[in-house]
């Protein structure tokens, strides 16, 4: 319903209930990237899920996702001309230089919760 924070505190209380579904906690760390947690500590929370699930759906799930993280971290760094960002993607492929711009070598969809259209 768009509203994030209450969103967030009500998915974390149910989180680690035996009950609950394998997607709540990729739910959760959207949530959390949507109400301002920092991309370095969401791309973390995600590798550490990748690294404790056996659910090899929700495993490639996870490694899109962290490829999309880390992309969205590495370009907006290479596009903003900052010092020490990373050159390589989550692959190990080099990032694209064309027209001035950084880009990905694979196509992702940026790290958001999907919004469904009204």
């Amino acid at each position: 319903m768009g509203d994030y924070k209450n969103g967030l505190k009500c998915l974390e209380r149910i989180e680690h209930h035996p009950k609950a579904t394998v997607a709540i906690p990729s739910i959760v760390h959207k949530l959390k990237a949507e109400t301002g947690t920092d991309l370095h500590t969401i791309l973390g929370l995600v590798a550490a899920q990748y690294q404790s699930t056996k659910d090899t759906e929700l495993k490639t799930k996870l490694k899109k996702d962290m490829y999309a993280i880390k992309a969205e971290i590495d370009l907006k760094c290479l596009n903003e001309t900052k010092l020490n960002c990373e050159r390589l993607d989550l692959e190990g492929n080099a990032y694209l230089y064309k027209n001035q711009t950084y880009s990905a070598a694979q196509p992702f969809k940026p790290y958001k919760l999907n919004r469904r259209k009204k």
